[in-house]
């Protein structure tokens, strides 16, 4: 909401985030400290528990990164001088990932209005003589006028206007957090049949779990009680899927099952359960349906869970800690499906993971340690494939053969088993040379 914490809340919650025992705040002191916090919650530097504890006393974080909103300032300036309004009009094209200035300016007064923007952006937007109300409205904020008013005609929310239609009329408005936004004469107007709005939900979904949507859209869809997970009314069907895949592989956890369908995605096992039950894509609605599970629980969303749900997911064995840590874990499992390893380039985006995973091995929680040794994780690129191969070589020798149980309680086997795994898919993909394929085969490995 709009209210604004104590002097006294914020030191309190400033010592409690910093871990600071000491010391009472200035109030120059506390000016920086707030300006700090805003800057580092909107490049995601601050903690989930530290987040928690600043909205617990209704701390307000303000709106984007403060360059970025000094840049967009100067922009509003410059159009400002040139036209003597500040009524932007929607741009035709733009880059989609970065704001325009109509999109930019919409979202100041959507936060003014609903009492979110912070002090010293209202005092310099009010110093060049800046419009709260709108002209123009953008078409996002058409797609949540309507999203809305649909909720109202349901039964489910109460939608306040004034003169209806979507930005229509003098006066016409938009509820954000019991407020309106106000939109003036002049607007885009629009039937009430919206087209697109199943693109426009699909779009705000996508952006959600990806962490791209932004922070003011994402609070006002949560204020509309908009339906975040796609997969909400398929939840049980979802469940028993899994349930019975997991009997099937004999695993316990869903990050397990999904390295055994990825598995299966790369060398298909003749008759195989799973290669003639899903395919590549349906493995990938499954990865993205436990990330979304996930999501919603890092993000508290309201009504996401009942308790016979959450019990449900803590059976089928979901991973409630560590989210951004198993989304990267899940991108390796992408590119070890197709590329049939887990040596990913410099240039690549988990390289700065994969790095730190190996330079850390010894630090990591069992369970992650785990996990990569099912996928035949390099903890050592130097020489790994003959070291790998001597591996195989000495089970051969005392085994008989190299059909290697890859659910078993010994890691070692389990990281053997994976590595077999990926030679396999190598050897399908042309990337093994020869050499390394007489190997293979005098141990009894086939592609």
């Amino acid at each position: 909401g709009g209210s604004s914490p104590s002097p006294g809340a914020i030191q309190s919650a400033a010592v409690a985030a910093e871990g600071e025992g000491k010391g009472k705040h200035s109030a120059s002191d506390l000016k920086r400290w707030i300006h700090r916090v805003r800057q580092h919650k909107a490049v995601g530097k601050l903690s989930t528990d530290q987040v928690k504890l600043l909205e617990q006393i209704g701390f307000d974080f303000g709106l984007g990164i403060t360059s970025e909103w000094e840049a967009m300032f100067d922009k509003l300036l410059d159009f400002m001088l040139e036209s003597g309004h500040s009524q932007v009009m929607p741009a035709g094209v733009h880059k989609r990932n970065s704001l325009s200035l109509h999109e930019w300016t919409e979202l100041q007064r959507i936060a003014y209005w609903a009492g979110r923007l912070s002090p010293n952006h209202v005092e310099r937007l009010e110093s060049i003589n800046f419009d709260w109300t709108a002209k123009y409205v953008s078409r996002w904020l058409l797609f949540y006028q309507d999203y809305r008013g649909l909720l109202a005609e349901g039964g489910t929310m109460r939608l306040s206007a004034v003169n209806g239609g979507h930005g229509a009329g003098e006066g016409a408005s938009t509820v954000v957090g019991g407020s309106s936004v106000r939109v003036r004469a002049g607007g885009a107007g629009g039937s009430s049949e919206v087209t697109g709005r199943r693109f426009w939900r699909q779009k705000q979904q996508v952006l959600w779990y990806t962490n791209a949507i932004l922070p003011e859209r994402l609070s006002m869809l949560k204020e509309a009680a908009f339906g975040f997970d796609p997969y909400r009314k398929k939840f049980r069907e979802v469940c028993g899927v899994v349930e019975a895949l997991q009997g099937h592989y004999k695993v316990s956890t869903m990050l397990e099952l999904l390295v055994r369908l990825y598995d299966d995605l790369m060398v298909p096992e003749e008759g195989g359960f799973i290669s003639s039950k899903l395919e590549r894509s349906q493995v990938r609605q499954l990865a993205r349906w436990m990330k979304i599970q996930l999501v919603l629980e890092e993000q508290g969303i309201e009504g996401a869970f009942s308790s016979q749900d959450r019990a449900r997911l803590d059976s089928l064995g979901m991973l409630w800690e560590g989210l951004e840590w198993q989304m990267n874990f899940e991108a390796l499992l992408k590119f070890r499906a197709v590329n049939g390893h887990c040596d990913v380039g410099k240039d690549h985006r988990l390289s700065a993971w994969v790095v730190n995973m190996r330079q850390n091995r010894h630090d990591l929680p069992f369970e992650y340690k785990s996990l990569l040794d099912m996928v035949g994780f390099t903890w050592e690129k130097r020489g790994a494939w003959s070291r790998m191969f001597a591996q195989l070589s000495q089970y051969h020798e005392e085994n008989g053969h190299v059909n290697i149980e890859r659910q078993s309680r010994n890691n070692l086997n389990n990281h053997l088993g994976a590595w077999v795994t990926n030679q396999r898919a190598l050897w399908r993909m042309g990337k093994l040379s020869h050499g390394q394929i007489s190997r293979l085969e005098m141990l009894g490995v086939r592609e």
